[in-house]
C-alpha cells in the first residue's frame, strides 16, 4: 500500500494546455489606418449632423481646432467663406472672431440665402455680412474686394466643389490673402482622397492644378501648401491648406 502511495505520488501533474496563439492580423501602416477611419466618418455623415450654437454646420472639429489656431496667429480682419449653407459655419468663425479680434468680420457667400435661423443670433447679426451670388461672378468679387478693402482676409472654400470651379475661386479670392495669411480649400478629401472614390475631380484636383501652375492667383499671390496644419491625422482638407509665402 505505502509502494502504491508513492508511486502515485511520483505520477507527473497534469499540465496546462497552451493558450492558442492570437491570429496575426495583417500590417496597416498610420496612413491606411487613419485614411480607413477617415472614410468611415465620413460615409456616416455624422459631420452633416453637426451644429454650432443650435445652428446646422458642416464642419470636421478636427480642422476647427486647426483654423483656431490659423486665426489666432494671423488675426484677419475678415474671413471670406465662399459657400454658406445655413450660416453655422459662418456663426463658427465669428464665435472665434469674437475672442481672437472683435472687429473682425465674416463675408459669407451663397447662391440661396438659408441663414434665417442663424440671423435669430445677435452674434451671426452683429458679425456677419451675407452675399448673395455665385461666388465667382464678377459682381460678388468685386463687393467682396470692395468690403475687404486692402485689409488682411483669410479665406475658406466650401461652396460648389468641382473641379474648375474651386479653381476659379482660388484664382479670385487668393489676391485677398496677405503673405503669412491663408486660403482654406474644403472637402479636398473627395474623390478618392481617400473618401467618395465616384465623386469626379474636386477640390484636390484644382488645388493640384493650382499649384501645378505655379500656386499663384490671378493677381499673382504665390501659395504654398501647408501640411503641419492637419494637426490630428484626420482632416477633411488634406493638401487643402494654403499659405501665402509671397
Amino acid at each position: 500500500m505505502l509502494l502504491g502511495l508513492l508511486a502515485a505520488s511520483c505520477k507527473p501533474r497534469p499540465q496546462p494546455e497552451p493558450e492558442p496563439k492570437p491570429a496575426i492580423a495583417p500590417k496597416v501602416t498610420l496612413e491606411q489606418l487613419v485614411a480607413r477611419f477617415h472614410d468611415v466618418v465620413y460615409r456616416s455623415q455624422a459631420w452633416d449632423r453637426m451644429t454650432w450654437l443650435g445652428v446646422h454646420a458642416q464642419q470636421n472639429p478636427n480642422d476647427v481646432w486647426s483654423y483656431q489656431q490659423i486665426l489666432f496667429e494671423t488675426k484677419p480682419d475678415f474671413v471670406v467663406e465662399a459657400g454658406t449653407n445655413d450660416g453655422g459655419g459662418a456663426l463658427l468663425w465669428a464665435t472665434l472672431l469674437s475672442v481672437i479680434k472683435p472687429s473682425a468680420k465674416v463675408l459669407t457667400i451663397d447662391i440661396v440665402d438659408k441663414c434665417a435661423k442663424a440671423r435669430k443670433l445677435p452674434l451671426f447679426r452683429e458679425k456677419v455680412e451675407f452675399f448673395l451670388g455665385s461666388s465667382t461672378s464678377k459682381e460678388t468679387f468685386e463687393a467682396i474686394k470692395k468690403r475687404v478693402g486692402g485689409k488682411k482676409a483669410m479665406v475658406i472654400l466650401d461652396s460648389d466643389h468641382r473641379k474648375a470651379h474651386v479653381l476659379q475661386e482660388m484664382m479670385l479670392y487668393g489676391d485677398l490673402v496677405p503673405v503669412g495669411g491663408y486660403m482654406s480649400v474644403q472637402d479636398t478629401n473627395v474623390n478618392g482622397h481617400p473618401t467618395y472614390p465616384n465623386f469626379g475631380p474636386g477640390p484636390w484636383e484644382a488645388v493640384d492644378e493650382f499649384m501645378k501652375a505655379g500656386g499663384k492667383s490671378k493677381g499673382g499671390a504665390t501659395f504654398e501648401i501647408d501640411r503641419s496644419r492637419e494637426l490630428l491625422f484626420f482632416s477633411m482638407h488634406p493638401r487643402g491648406y494654403l499659405k501665402r509665402v509671397k
